[in-house]
């Protein structure tokens, strides 16, 4: 549901996906962090984490995408950003990155 005089920006169709990701930053303040994805789209993600991070910023994402509907193993996902907005929630932060650059890494033995 979108605002009453909002823009979408956003590339793709969202899918709830809740998972674990690991979110690393080059500015020094912010370190990394882990958060829990709400959404993702081909474009990007909407994701919760505890830390603030500024708008603008340069973020790299890890984390593990759940096998399919009869898929046999989950993909492990790299995903180069930046972020595009950032939500005040109580004690956390709605952060929306979009995607610059995705990668499926190879699987792991």
């Amino acid at each position: 549901m979108r605002n009453r005089g909002t823009v979408e920006q956003r590339n793709g169709v969202r899918q709830a996906v809740r998972v674990r990701v690991a979110v690393l930053s080059p500015i020094a303040a912010f370190g990394g962090a882990l958060g829990q994805s709400e959404n993702l789209s081909a474009g990007g993600m909407f994701l919760v984490l505890k830390s603030a991070i500024a708008d603008g910023a340069a973020v790299e994402l890890l984390f593990e995408l759940p096998a399919p509907v009869g898929g046999i193993s989950s993909h492990a996902m790299r995903c180069v950003g930046r972020v595009v907005r950032v939500v005040p929630l109580t004690r956390k932060h709605g952060i929306a990155i979009a995607f610059e650059k995705v990668e499926r890494l190879p699987p792991r033995h």
